[in-house]
């Protein structure tokens, strides 16, 4: 996430989305406005965008709309969206969260209380972010381990028996080499087509883990 966050203010009503955006300048937030439903969707398209203010009630394509056209592309974690309207209606309220929305805030709350809101979706981003970059790194050094044990040893096995006197052939070992190398392409097929979301880890040692690889 940049220093300052982007928040992108949606609201066809100019006064009150001037207004919110004068207020996040003042705690130091970077504010890109949309009047309408479609430049929202135009500008998360094409911007970095932190946050999402969003006005529930506008003519054309509406919050929901704009929410479930998001949700397509951007997850809660990945774009917090905070749905804004004057509604206090439960069924609109469950509505939203079902869509997707990360919170709800009404416009009659004070500013104080929808900052509170505000910081809290961005930090669990940045958390989201600081986890999803740990695991990252804890499946490359898995990486790291799995080919060292796995493939280093099968390796070893067929340089040794490939340095070995061949004029005399000996089946034992041409076999021993052939299911070594053989290993070996097995286990880089499997790890070229490993999707992130099934990787298992074993423990290798007591500090590190290795890719489970069947």
């Amino acid at each position: 996430m940049a220093e300052n966050p982007v928040i992108l203010v949606v609201d066809d009503n100019e006064i009150q989305r001037g207004m919110m955006k004068a207020r996040l300048l003042k705690k130091e937030y970077e504010v890109i406005e949309a009047s309408s439903g479609s430049d929202a969707l135009k500008i998360i398209d094409s911007s970095k965008i932190d946050l999402v203010l969003l006005d529930l009630n506008m003519p054309g394509i509406d919050g929901h709309e704009v929410l479930d056209e998001v949700r397509k592309t951007f997850t809660s974690i990945q774009l917090p969206i905070i749905m804004v309207t004057a509604e206090e209606d439960p069924d609109t309220i469950i509505s939203s969260f079902e869509k997707g929305a990360n919170d709800y805030i009404l416009k009659q709350i004070s500013f104080k209380i929808a900052l509170q809101r505000i910081n809290t979706q961005l930090k669990l981003k940045v958390l989201a972010e600081e986890s999803a970059k740990s695991q990252k790194i804890e499946a490359i050094n898995a990486m790291i381990v799995t080919y060292n044990h796995e493939i280093n040893n099968p390796l070893a096995i067929a340089y040794g028996n490939l340095g070995s006197d061949f004029s005399k052939f000996d089946e034992t070992k041409f076999n021993r080499t052939l299911q070594a190398l053989e290993r070996i392409k097995d286990l880089v097929a499997k790890i070229q087509t490993l999707d992130a979301s099934d990787v298992e880890y074993s423990s290798y040692t007591s500090k590190s883990k290795m890719l489970k690889i069947s």
